[in-house]
């Protein structure tokens, strides 16, 4: 019985050819744009939501102002200071880590030298707090000791093949780093990315707390029980406190909490909010799949009205209401499935120049999310029914 009506279905769809292909290609291209623009839009709003403790992480930015200035200057960089006062003065800091970006660095494994453009120092704390997936070494202990170097994947094939790294020694800046563990690459959805991840120990400025300069990335972990808005708020009175004299002068500093979720879409460092270009996309995405399925409702509609002397005959051999609603269901099934396949294929293959156009790295992953798949089961299954019983 169903065989028969996928066959029935197909050889009236190929009847009205003319109308299939517009309606066809219409919605095709309607949902392809969607795809690429919802990729883009998911890939956005998940933002380093990965990390198992995402919601007991928080940024710490700095505002200050000088008497000579009319309006607070911010920034995502903060002192050396900030996460050994944090740990020592405040209970609600489970953990603190400091991220300092090296630049760039002259890497030479077994003779061979190479350009590294991504590489930062981080506290031993760092893996306590996010959570990248180790190959190779264990957390805990990777940035233990003086120039112990955690690296990317990709990086350690790039300098020793596809066998291990761990233990084994890279030169940067004519100093002797050892690798201390390997992880997997880390998403494009990630706020902080690296290739070489070396230990802040390393560097002189581990040694000294000071409030003078700015150019560490501070990021705290919150006890379970832990309120941000209480932590808040004792921060500004040790400010306060610390910095007194300094107020008197006229000068202003801050230290504010973000959540690490809101960090990508809500930064400081950027004059404009990339929220709001988000819901414009949003809006775009939405217009451009309304548009295209009005369309294809409305030509299948129109196809269904040009075959009225078919549902006559059909009705006086004695076919009921519900034969011909699951007739009209079959060949709009037909339609949607081939069209949302085609999509899928075809904003898969884009991705790359999608990528190129945005200067972005988003991958297919991001369609893995449950949320995802249930709105394209969500799309064929109302558009079926729209149109096929309309």
């Amino acid at each position: 019985m169903i065989l028969n009506y996928f066959k029935t279905a197909w050889r009236s769809l190929v009847r009205f050819k003319l109308t299939i292909s517009v309606s066809l290609f219409g919605l095709f291209l309607g949902v392809t744009c969607f795809l690429l623009l919802s990729t883009y839009i998911l890939n956005e709003i998940r933002y380093d939501r990965f990390h198992d403790k995402a919601d007991r992480i928080v940024a710490v930015n700095m505002s200050y102002k000088s008497p000579a200035d009319a309006d607070f200057v911010s920034t995502t960089l903060t002192p050396t200071a900030v996460v050994p006062v944090a740990k020592r003065e405040f209970s609600e800091v489970e953990e603190a880590a400091r991220i300092y970006n090296y630049g760039t660095r002259e890497v030479k494994v077994n003779n061979v030298l190479f350009t590294e453009k991504d590489m930062v120092i981080a506290d031993e704390g760092f893996f306590r707090i996010f959570s990248f997936n180790f190959i190779e070494g264990d957390p805990g202990e990777a940035l233990k000791d003086p120039y112990s170097v955690v690296i990317t994947s990709s990086t350690a094939k790039k300098y020793f093949g596809p066998g291990p790294a761990l233990g084994k020694a890279i030169i940067i800046n004519e100093d002797n780093w050892k690798v201390s563990g390997v992880i997997e690459d880390i998403p494009p959805y990630s706020t902080l990315q690296f290739n070489i991840l070396g230990s802040y120990s390393s560097d002189p400025r581990a040694t000294s707390e000071v409030w003078n300069s700015a150019n560490d990335r501070s990021y705290l972990l919150l006890n379970p029980a832990s309120k941000t808005q209480d932590l808040q708020q004792k921060i500004d009175k040790y400010v306060s406190s610390r910095f007194s004299e300094e107020f008197k002068a006229g000068f202003k500093f801050q230290l504010q909490l973000q959540p690490l979720t809101q960090v990508h879409l809500y930064s400081v460092d950027s004059n404009d909010n990339n929220v709001i270009y988000l819901y414009i996309l949003s809006v775009i995405a939405i217009l451009l799949l309304i548009i295209a399925c009005i369309n294809f409702t409305n030509l299948m509609t129109a196809k269904s009205s040009e075959r009225l002397r078919e549902i006559g005959v059909r009705k006086v051999l004695g076919a009921k209401r519900v034969n011909l609603i699951f007739q009209f269901l079959t060949e709009s099934a037909i339609v949607n499935f081939i069209a949302l396949t085609l999509a899928v294929i075809a904003a898969h293959l884009l991705l790359p120049s999608f990528n190129n156009f945005t200067g972005l790295s988003i991958g297919v992953g991001t369609w893995q999310e449950d949320e995802f798949v249930l709105f394209l089961i969500f799309l064929f299954t109302s558009m079926t029914l729209i149109a096929g019983t309309w």
